[in-house]
This record gives C-alpha cells, structure tokens and sequence, in this order.
C-alpha cells in the first residue's frame, strides 16, 4: 500500500509539472481564438488578467467597398521593452493576410510564427484586410502580449463595408508627360462596376473636347491612342462611363507636339504624281544659307548644297530686318504645297547661326528648268538659278512692280516675275541680250502641278552682261504713262503706278462710276521717273472707280491727264 501511494504522488507531481511546462511554453509558434472574438479571450496562459502596462490600437481605412482590399497595423506599446511580443488578429469577417514573416495566417487569424524582441516599449505590427462581398459592419480584434504576464486587448475597430459604388480613375497620363503626333501613346485606367467607357481629349485645359473612342471595355483598362497632328502645352484626357456621363476622371495637363526630322533640301523637292512634295505636311528642319531675305517680300529663300527653298516669312515681320541675305540660319517649319511650289509655311523658327556666306546661282538653260521632272525629282524647284543671253519681250522701258513679263533665248521663253517688293520695279528694261539670275518658282492653276514655272528676279545686281546697244537716255521716261494698278480687282489696297518725263505737279484723285470725286489721293510735285501709289479702299464699297492721274508740266504749263479703272470686291 505504501508503494503504491508513493508510486500515486510521485505521477501526480511528473503530471502537474508537465502541465505547468506545457503551459509556460504553449503554442511558441503563435496562437489563435485569444482576441475577444473567441469564446475564451486573453493570454490566460499567463495570467488571467489583463494589463494595464500593454496597450494595442488598431489603425485603417475605416470604410471599404466590398472584395476591397486596405492596409492595416496594430501599435502595441509597453511601459518596458517589449521582450517576447506576441499577437493574434481575428476578423468577424472577411480575409487577414500578412504583410511581413512577422505574422503568419492560422486558423483564418494572423498570429506571430515566433516571438518578437523590439528592443524599445513599441512594436508595430502589419497586416491586410480584405472586405466580405456583402455590405454591413464588421469587426478587427487584436490581443497581445509585450512580454511575460503582460498582455491587452486592443479596442474593437470596425470597418463598414459600404454598398457597391461605379467608380472610374484615370491613371496615365499622369501630367507632364510630352507626347509625339503620330506616335502611340497609352491612356490607363482603373474602373469598378463600370462596363464600357469613353475616352476623349482637349487641346485647350478642358474648354473643348473631341472623342478619341466612344465605348470601349472598362476592364481592359489601357488604350493605345494615335496622337492627333495638334501642338499644346495643355492638353487633358478624360474616362468616363457610357453609360453615366456623370462619372469620370481627368488627366491633368500634359504637352502634345510634333517631333520635327532634320532633312537636306532636296529630299523635299520629291513629288507624287499631282505634282506635290511627298513630304507635305511635315514638319521638318533645314539649314541653309539665305538667297533672298526681304528682296520679294515675306517670301524668302534658303539653300543648301543640294537645292532651294522658299520660306513664307508673313509671321515674323522682323524677319528682313534680323537675318540679311547670305546668313545661315536653321529653320523648323511645315512643308507645303503653293499652286506646286514646294515651300515652308508656316515657318516655326529660325536661328542665325553665321553669315556673310555666297550662293553662286547655277547656271541653267530655260529648258532644263521647264522639264523639270513635275511628278518626280524638280531638280530646280526654289534654286538660285542663271540664265545668260536672254531678251525681254516687253515695249515697256521700265519694270513695273507686280508684273509677269516673258523671256526668251529665241528658242524657248519663261515668265519673269518682277514682285512687288523687288527693287528693280521702276529700273529700265534692258534692250537686247542680258544675262538673269533668279529664284526658280511654280505658278500652276491646276492639278496636277504640271506647268507655270517662272523666275523670280531680286535686284537690279540679278541682272548682268547687257550686250545690247541701251537707247539714248533709256532711263529717262519718254512720256507721261499710267500703268496697270495691281492687284485689280482688288480688296482693300491697290497700287497705282505712272511714270512722268519732267519735273511736274501731280494729282491723283479717285471717282465713282457716276463721275462723282471720292477722295484726292496725292497732290505734290515730283521728280522725273516711276512712281507708286498706295490706294486704300477699306472705307468704301464694292463697284467701280476710276483714278485719275494729272500732271502739270512745271516749264511749259502743260497739263495731261490718264484714267484708269478699278475695281473693288469685297
């Protein structure tokens, strides 16, 4: 009997040691059911109680929309260091997930895989949660301990599961982005219950705006879009519901521009078979040495070793007095198509970059020019060119401004074109055979471009090697002439030019068709030679006029007069 009870305590002891063994070291791989969702919460392991020395919170999104996923962290913090931290996270409903091997899942519950030394009184713990599908009010619960007998409950944090909303968020681009026309940039966005979307975009920061797809599906949630030809700094793209316009996002401002290709000059004289540079529409940059600034206006030339080109110079009126014939600048501009003269227009920029170069004018027969290949290579096509031997078939003395006149070189004839800005407007006509430099330009009313090449002469300098005997005081006008206005009809100016052979008192007066004086437009004396006049009409209404050109022969006392008409259209 003795035995036997000593054998009966000494296993009462062995069990009630490894119990307390058991208990000192349970679940040393984490826990779960301690937070106040189980039916028995708390490290009672431990103790039974309580401590007031540990306190957790739990910290999120406090509203989700349901299958939505939000990050969470629970704060543990101790009046000591916090030694062998411990945690179980429990949801009411829904799915934990761990962010860090700080925590592993257990039992659908997030719990430490090994005790935690902070090595300081807080110790932060990370986690993900994801709502349930359906919507209410549900419940985070996270019990802890910092070391040893010291544990807590954190409050209860709630999250509301709100009813499933439409939602839609334009992602790329992002704003400040530069974006190339032609080129394919990539529209992103995220989306909720939404089955179809819209894209559109603006040129002008949201005032207007042009569909780029009207419906495509919200869950592919990416578009490769064609960049349009535009150019802004402030361009927006905008996603919205099909079906509820209401429903959308926007871009913030990003740059659409177009990315401009340095070519040679004679890679743009290509033409398609109507005759027009293949290249039209692009925009593109030259450099070249300028043949003509202001000579012929707001239509300057540049070229380079292998051709010529015009350039429209009417949006930068200081062109003519910033760059000087034989600068070499580099410009940006658009390559277009003028009646089949390849030129650039609008010009975008220019910048000098040296000067004082020379362009020798090649020297060509009328006939090469005028067989310019039109639908194919026009080898000529805006190039300082020369023709020698050639005739003026005109009985005019003087060049008149805004004037076609026809050279010859008695076997083939071109059109000469004395522009209204030329300086050889009022200079003599050379009699008998001359050499003609000039800029090579097209004038074709039709398509294809075919026909209607011409030369553009510059100054009095364009002409040289006058072989012919000039007529005796050839400079001298041999009579009092009126010649045509131009343009005529007009709209709201005209030019009237005459030419007087002696000093004299000039008037010029403008009549209505009825004979009736509307304005005197000039009454001074002037010099022998060619002048001009500038009509304005802006104030007066369509119809005919007549202008009256008087002059009274200081000596002699006579007094002649010429009429031409006008004719206004506006």
């Amino acid at each position: 009997m003795r035995s036997f009870a000593l054998v009966s305590v000494l296993s009462a002891a062995f069990l009630l040691f490894a119990a307390a063994a058991i208990q000192i070291n349970a679940y040393p791989g984490g826990v779960s059911g301690y937070t106040l969702k189980g039916p028995s919460p708390g490290c009672t392991c431990h103790t039974s109680s309580v401590s007031s020395s540990v306190s957790l919170v739990i910290s999120g999104p406090q509203t989700l929309q349901p299958g939505e996923t939000g990050n969470y962290q629970v704060l543990m913090t101790y009046t000591s260091t916090i030694s062998k931290g411990g945690m179980d996270i429990a949801a009411s409903a829904g799915t934990l997930a761990k962010v860090d091997n700080r925590l592993k899942v257990l039992n659908g519950e997030l719990t430490q895989p090994s005790s935690q030394n902070a090595g300081s009184t807080t110790l932060t713990w990370l986690f993900k949660y994801t709502a349930p599908m359906t919507p209410g009010v549900q419940t985070l619960y996270a019990t802890g301990c910092a070391v040893k007998s010291r544990w807590n409950h954190a409050p209860n944090f709630t999250v509301t599961i709100s009813s499933a909303n439409p939602a839609l968020a334009l992602t790329a681009p992002a704003g400040g982005e530069i974006w190339y026309t032609g080129r394919t940039g990539l529209i992103k966005w995220t989306s909720a219950l939404v089955n179809n979307v819209k894209l559109e975009y603006s040129p002008d920061d949201g005032v207007n705006w042009t569909t780029i797809i009207a419906s495509t599906t919200a869950s592919a949630g990416q578009y490769s879009w064609i960049i349009p030809q535009i150019s802004s700094q402030n361009c927006r793209v905008r996603v919205s519901d099909v079906s509820n316009s209401q429903l959308s996002s926007v871009s913030p401002v990003f740059t659409i521009t177009e990315l401009a290709y340095s070519y040679l000059i004679e890679h743009l004289h290509h033409n398609n078979t109507m005759g027009v540079s293949q290249d039209s529409g692009k925009l593109v940059i030259l450099k070249g040495v300028v043949t003509s600034s202001a000579e012929l206006g707001d239509l300057a030339f540049i070229q380079d070793s292998t051709g010529g080109m015009a350039l429209s110079t009417a949006d930068f009126p200081q062109f003519g007095s910033e760059i000087k014939t034989g600068d070499v600048i580099e410009i940006k501009g658009r390559v277009q198509n003028d009646f089949g003269m390849t030129r650039i227009d609008p010009l975008v920029s220019y910048m000098k970059t040296d000067s004082l170069k020379t362009v020798t004018p090649e020297a060509v027969t009328i006939r090469a020019i005028l067989s310019q290949q039109w639908n194919g290579f026009e080898e000529y096509e805006d190039k300082l060119v020369q023709i020698t031997g050639v005739t003026v078939l005109s009985s005019y003395s003087l060049w008149s401004a805004d004037s076609m006149y026809t050279l010859t070189n008695g076997t083939d004839s071109i059109e000469v074109y004395i522009h209204e800005s030329s300086s050889l407007a009022g200079t003599v006509i050379p009699r008998g055979q001359f050499d003609l430099a000039g800029l090579t330009a097209q004038r074709c009313g039709h398509s294809p471009y075919s026909s209607g090449y011409l030369i553009l002469p510059r100054t009095p300098d364009d002409i040289s090697n006058i072989t012919g005997i000039p007529e005796e005081n050839a400079d001298i006008p041999s009579a009092f002439s009126v010649l045509p206005a131009w343009p005529n009809p007009f709209n709201p100016s005209c030019t009237v030019a005459y030419t007087i052979q002696g000093d004299a008192l000039v008037n010029v007066s403008l009549f209505s068709s009825s004979g009736e004086l509307v304005q005197m437009l000039k009454e001074s004396y002037e010099q022998q030679g060619y002048h001009t006049l500038r009509v304005d009409a802006g104030s007066l209404t369509s119809g005919i006029y007549f202008c009256r050109v008087t002059v009274k022969n200081s000596e002699k006392q006579i007094k002649t007069a010429q009429t031409i008409k006008l004719m206004l259209l506006k």
